[in-house]
Order: structure tokens, then C-alpha cells, then sequence
């Protein structure tokens, strides 16, 4: 089979997504048990309460997270319908629709984004028919839209991004014609054109991650090519007019196109990669920054090229997680980080369903850590860690601070 027509974009992550590849081969879902090294339980689908896409199958992926005034937001949706965002009661398991009609627009498909900042809950959209937009929430119930459909142009499709930096609100964007931007908020409400272009060049189509770290605020962009074999660019800026380059395109590897995922952590800046192309590329990366050096803190796709995208970074409870893609019949992974090259898998099963394709949101609420999935057969899942992650010592193999309670 030709080279391009095998290497696959990972559509919920890669800007522009359609949520059905084109051309992959169907996957089972099979109740296996987790392999996991906490306790997992399932919120959403996997025999929840709640089924499987909150219950339509059409709602793929969940597609982001968000704590909001006590409870936790996940937005969920598909290639067809409109934008869901659902909200949890304060104990994480029972569900309530915020809005389930693409805040009054059907053309607004998915949320690939959410944010809290100044007070309100935001939410950016894809819209391909007049631009992306970007909702807020104050009270719960009344959203407001906050910007001009596409910030003026409707070849801005999706807002892929959006972080909170210096007491601002920043929104990284996908622009078809000129390449991806970045627009910085003081209120939420007014809009400042801070990059457009996508840094120069029309092929970095989306700024993908967003993040602050020191005084400096990073841009990761996603490199549109036919054969997925040009490298995302990272940038950073510390006073919003000059941008630099942060790395080597790719941190040096072509078939990195993207910069998916930024997380500061633990006083580094961890930086995730998407590698479409599983036939001659190794697999998504995880890259660490510690203001003077990058090196690289993961085997390439841990252990498979088939697992292409590290999707979503975050920090629970004080140890940082990676949510990760499969491309192939095993399932999503999620690994929780030890040290450089070294990575617990919590699942490589997709949560003991293999249709579970990809953990597509992430985030720390009321003490358990909770994983979105993409599920293009059932509909998305939403698991959460119910138990307390192991010590270090325990799954490293380090005895030292053990005891002998036997003779």
C-alpha cells in the first residue's frame, strides 16, 4: 500500500479532525479487564450508569475537560451532530447537559478546547461552515458567545487551544488559508491578534499547545503535509511582539508534525509530539525543557509506532500523566511518569476496551483523576482513578524503604 495513503492523521487531536478515518480497519470492543496500577472505574460507558457517549453513540470523543466552580466539564462529539458539554454532579458520576446543540449553532461540531479564567468557563469550538467561536459559562446555565465567528474569518475553523498566562487568556487557532494564530484576551470578551500566519508559514495550518513557563509563553504548532514527514514548530515570546524558536523543528525528527501537548511540571516544561506516520516514523515523543537543555524522556511511541500522539499531559495530585493514542488493535494508553525514559502504563489496553482508540482529555477533580476517550464504535468513555497511585519505590523496584514483617 502507498506510503500516504497508510500513514493516518489521528483526527481527534490533529487540527481539522473528522472524528471517522477514512480507510481504518474496524476495531472490536472486548471486555478484557484494565491493566492498570491503580484502581480504575468507569463514569461514562464500560458499563456505567451513564452509557457509552452519554448515551449516543454519535458523541466519539470526549474531547476536553474542565473544573468549573466544584465540578467537572467534558466536552464530547463526532463527524456528525453538534457540540455536547456535559457537567458532573460534585461526586463525578452523574451528568448533566449544559448544552447539546453547538451552543445554538450546529455547525459548531466538536470543543476542542476548554478554559477557566477570570470567573467563567471557556469553550472553543470547530466550525467549518462560518468559523471557529468562543463560549463562556458564568452561572451554569446562559452561555455567551465572547468572539466574532472565526475572529473575522471564517478559513479560522477551529480554536484548538486556549490557556490562561500572566492574568490573560490566550486562544491558539486553525487557519486553512494562512496558517494557524494566536489571539490574547485581557477580559475574556476583547480579542488582540497576536501571531497570524502560522509564524511566517501557511503549513503550520493550527497553533496546537498552548503554555507558560517562567516568563516566557510557548506555541506548539501542527505542519499540514502529504505524507506527514514535515516537522511542528515550537515558539515562545516574552513580550508578545518577537517570537523565537524554541527547539529544532520536531525537536530534529521530520515526522513530528506536531507540538500536540505543553505541560509545565515539577519545574520543567514537558512537551508531547504526534506522529501520523506509523510506517516510517517511531512513534509520539515526550520531550522535557529545563530552560537551557531539551532532552527526550520517552521511548518513541512507548514501545510502538502505532501509538502516534501524546494527546493530552497533565498533573494530578502531584505526578504527571500522558494520555496517548494506538492506531493498531491494542487500545489507548496512559502512562503516569517516573523519570526520564521511564513510564508506568495505568492502561495500554484502552481501559480493558480496545475500541478505545485514544485518551482524548484529561483532568485532576475531587482527588480521583478522570481520562476521556475516543470510541468511534460506542460512543466516548470516561474513566476515573478511584484509588491512590502506588509509591514509586513500589513499581520501581526500589526495596530500600521496606521492612521485614515475617521472620
Amino acid at each position: 500500500m502507498a506510503h500516504h495513503e497508510t500513514a493516518r492523521r489521528n483526527p481527534a487531536f490533529i487540527p481539522g479532525w473528522a472524528l471517522v478515518v477514512a480507510g481504518l480497519a474496524a476495531v472490536l470492543a472486548v471486555a478484557l479487564p484494565a491493566r492498570a496500577q491503580a484502581d480504575w472505574e468507569p463514569v461514562v460507558g464500560g458499563g456505567a450508569a451513564v452509557g457509552n457517549g452519554f448515551g449516543s453513540p454519535a458523541n466519539e470523543g470526549a474531547t476536553a475537560m474542565a473544573v468549573f466552580n466544584g465540578q467537572l466539564f467534558v466536552a464530547a462529539g463526532g463527524e456528525t451532530g453538534s457540540a455536547f458539554v456535559m457537567r458532573s454532579s460534585a461526586d463525578g458520576v452523574s451528568w448533566d447537559v449544559v448544552t447539546d446543540d453547538g451552543f445554538g449553532d450546529a455547525a459548531n461540531q466538536v470543543v476542542l478546547a476548554m478554559a477557566v479564567f477570570d470567573g467563567y468557563l471557556y469553550a472553543g469550538t470547530t466550525n467549518a461552515a462560518t468559523g471557529a467561536e468562543i463560549w463562556r459559562l458564568s452561572n451554569g446555565t446562559t452561555w455567551e458567545q465572547v468572539n466574532s465567528d472565526g475572529f473575522g474569518s471564517p478559513a479560522t475553523t477551529a480554536v484548538v487551544a486556549l490557556a490562561v498566562f500572566d492574568g490573560v487568556l490566550f486562544a491558539g487557532t486553525e487557519n486553512q488559508s494562512i496558517g494557524g494564530g494566536i489571539y490574547r484576551s485581557p477580559d475574556g470578551t476583547s480579542w488582540i491578534p497576536t501571531m497570524i500566519g502560522g509564524f511566517g508559514d501557511a503549513a503550520n495550518r493550527a497553533v496546537a499547545s498552548l503554555a507558560g513557563y517562567g516568563s516566557r509563553f510557548y506555541a506548539g504548532t501542527f505542519k499540514e503535509s502529504t505524507l506527514f514527514n514535515q516537522p511542528g514548530e515550537l515558539w515562545w515570546t516574552e513580550d508578545f511582539v518577537t517570537w523565537n524558536g524554541a527547539s529544532a523543528p520536531g525537536f530534529g525528527d521530520t515526522y513530528n508534525v506536531a507540538i500536540i501537548s505543553l505541560e509545565p511540571f515539577d519545574g520543567y516544561l514537558f512537551a508531547g509530539t504526534s506522529q501520523p506516520n506509523f510506517l516510517f516514523g517511531d512513534g509520539c515523543e515526550v520531550w522535557r525543557w529545563d530552560g537551557a537543555t531539551w532532552i527526550m524522556v520517552s521511548v518513541p511511541g512507548f514501545g510502538s509506532s502505532y501509538s502516534t500522539t501524546a494527546v493530552r499531559l497533565a498533573e494530578h495530585l502531584g505526578e504527571l500523566y500522558v494520555g496517548v493514542d494506538h492506531q493498531s488493535s491494542g487500545g489507548a494508553k496512559l502512562f503516569r511518569y517516573l523519570g526520564p525514559m521511564s513510564w508506568l502504563p495505568e492502561t495500554d489496553d484502552g481501559f480493558g476496551d480496545t475500541g478505545n482508540s485514544a485518551i482524548a482529555s484529561l483532568a485532576s477533580f475531587n482527588g480521583s483523576l478522570y481520562g476521556g476517550t475516543l470510541n468511534q464504535a460506542e460512543g466516548c468513555e470516561v474513566w476515573r482513578q478511584a484509588g491512590a497511585a502506588f509509591a514509586d519505590g513500589f513499581e520501581s523496584g526500589d526495596t530500600s524503604a521496606w521492612s521485614a514483617t515475617v521472620p
